[in-house]
């Protein structure tokens, strides 16, 4: 699924001239009967699809505001929406930080939150409406 959505950007990274990069993807869905929509992130060095992280010893956040490629599935290479202002968390873990959704049925709606050492991210907290 990750290389029908990222195919190109994962290709580009791992054919760089300096080496192997390491590249992440964060991949959800959701379904309803036999709709399936698919959302993910992708971010990597030099990658332009994600704000570049805070550095130094001042920086506290572990996430990065991405783009957000979504898709029905099974992908047909029509079209896919991306978005802008996704947060992606890179250390995640279940118990401290990580990035949740949720699906709303009756409003179609995916809600998105990012938990950063165990508190919500509240500039991280986006809801997506589909259809």
């Amino acid at each position: 699924m990750a290389q029908r959505i990222w195919g190109i950007e994962l290709a580009a990274r791992r054919s760089d001239s300096q080496g192997m990069f390491p590249g992440f993807v964060l991949i959800g869905d959701v379904r309803e009967g036999s709709k399936r929509i698919v959302f993910s992130m992708y971010a990597a060095a030099g990658s332009e699809y994600c704000d570049p992280a805070a550095n130094g010893a001042a920086a506290k956040d572990i996430f990065v505001e991405c783009r957000m490629r979504v898709a029905n599935w099974p992908y047909s290479g029509r079209h896919m929406a991306e978005l802008p202002g996704y947060c992606m968390i890179y250390a995640a873990s279940e118990t401290n930080s990580r990035v949740e959704y949720r699906y709303e049925t009756a409003a179609q709606t995916v809600h998105m939150r990012t938990i950063q050492f165990g508190k919500v991210v509240p500039q991280c907290s986006r809801a997506l409406k589909l259809g």
